[in-house]
Formats: C-alpha cells, structure tokens, sequence
C-alpha cells in the first residue's frame, strides 16, 4: 500500500508559524535599529544625504498614523522633490533630505493623501500604472497580487492630483507587471512605452521617473532597465533600501518601503541606513 505524507494543520501548528513568523519580525526590526546609528559611515563624506520613501494604499484605520509620520518626517528631514534629489538641488547638508513617493494610484492616495500633504508643503511623486485608473478590486486581486477592499483614481482624479507645482506623476507599466519575467520586446513595449504614452495624454505633460512593480531585484531585468531608459524616463526606482549616490546606476535607484503601522523609531533608523547591509546580503543570498 502506498503511503503518502500527511500534514499537521491544527490550529495549534498554525499558531507556531505564526509565532515564528513573528518572532522573525521582531528580529530584523531590532537589527535594523541596533545597525542604524553606524550605516552613516558607510555614507560618503561631503555628500547631502537623500533617501526615497515608497507608500501603497491608505486604510481608513492608518489615516491618523499616516498624518503623524508626514508631520514627523516634516519636522526631522527636509522634504524634497524627486528632480531635487535627481539634479542635487536645493538638499540640505545638514539634514537627511527625504522624496515622498507613491505607488498603484490607489484613490485615497489623491482624496485623503493630497490635500495633507499640500497643507504641509510636502512634495510627492505618484507611480500609477495606466490600466489602473477607474478599475475595480480585481485588479487588485489579479495584478498586485493582494486581496483587499482596494478603489482605484479615476483619470479625472489623476490630472487633478498633477496640476499643482508639488506633486508629479510616474511610470508603472500599464498593468503593474513584474518586469523581472521573461517577457517579449512587444510586451515591454506595451507595458512600458504604450503606458507612458497613454499616461501623457491625459496629463498634456512629459512624466520623466518611473517606479518598478513589486520592486526588488529580483522584478528587474536588463531589458526593461534599457527599455525604461529608451522611454525617455531619468531614472527607475526599485524598493531595496538606499541613499541616493549621484554616481551610482539611476536606473535601479533605492527606496524605502515603509509600512505606516511601524514606530517613527524604525522609520528613522531605516531612513538611517540601518536595513541596507541587510538587504544587500539577502539579495546577496538569494539571487
């Protein structure tokens, strides 16, 4: 008779992977912040200090959390545009300059987020991917891969969240695509090139930054960086932690993906430098 291996999903089970889980959290959030107070020494010398923010949806429940880290951040950083920290204009030498940035244009992003940001003098960039306007929860589902109660800008949202001086809007595919699979010159085209066009016609503007879906290395490849580039985009920003460096490949600048229910504490010692040797070395691991 043939045996076949079963397996344990009693709640008690769960709750251990759930413990672990957890306890792994808890972890990686003390050596950030335990990494924190020396990552500025790995920062060069007589260069202002920039990082970029990267933020998703907005839930009803983080509304307030999300007003205390932009009165935070306005208050510990100097708040600065993408172009300011792409052209090295108007940073501040003595303290962490810090670009706000947006991702999948999520409707609260224009309704709720806007107006506090405008009423705090606060720039940002808003990454949206064109199919994404006026679309339902099952591009949620489908193309962030998340489940959730999610509502989308609509393209009227969009042009009104781009005609004020501090918010710009960014490149992200049409349909939020993971660029780091194997997809034809023709598919690239279309979620790359065919996006930025299609978003430039509704704004009657050039968009000249755009932000990689998911993000980490592994969602990137060499084609979709040439192709970003021949687009006519300045730069493409990933979500692997790091300070900007004017030297370095502007085509797979870092972010910080920062999640509104965390402390200001790890927000700062990620804004610090502090979760970057430990993204490196994971990335290190598993590439």
């Amino acid at each position: 008779m043939a045996k076949y291996l079963t397996y344990d999903t009693s709640p008690a089970l769960e709750n251990n992977f759930l413990s672990m889980s957890s306890l792994k959290i808890k972890v990686k959030k003390a050596l950030i912040r335990a990494i924190a107070p020396t990552a500025v020494f790995f920062h060069g010398d007589g260069l202002p200090r920039a990082r970029v923010i990267s933020l998703h949806d907005i839930p009803e429940k983080l509304k307030n959390d999300f007003e205390q880290k932009m009165r935070w951040l306005t208050a510990t950083c100097t708040m600065v545009s993408l172009e300011n920290i792409y052209r090295g204009e108007r940073l501040d030498k003595n303290r962490l300059n810090v670009a706000l940035t947006f991702d999948d244009g999520f409707r609260e992003q224009a309704t709720f987020a806007a107006p506090l940001l405008q009423s705090l003098s606060i720039p940002a960039t808003f990454f949206v991917p064109s199919g994404a306007l006026g679309a339902t929860e099952e591009f949620g589902r489908k193309n962030l891969r998340r489940h959730g109660n999610f509502h989308f800008m609509s393209a009227s949202e969009l042009t009104s969240l781009a005609d004020g001086p501090l918010f710009e809007i960014g490149g992200h595919t049409m349909h939020h695509t993971d660029l780091g699979e194997q997809l034809s010159l023709v598919e690239l085209e279309n979620e790359i090139v065919q996006d930025k066009k299609n978003l430039e016609t509704i704004l009657g503007k050039p968009m000249h930054f755009f932000a990689y879906p998911f993000g980490s290395i592994k969602n990137l490849h060499a084609d979709s960086a040439a192709m970003i580039k021949n687009a006519g985009y300045k730069a493409a920003f990933t979500i692997v932690p790091s300070f900007w460096f004017p030297k370095g490949d502007p085509y797979r600048a870092g972010r910080d993906s920062l999640s509104l229910d965390d402390q200001t504490a790890l927000w700062n010692a990620c804004l610090s430098g502090g979760y970057d040797g430990i993204s490196r070395f994971k990335n290190f691991l598993f590439k």
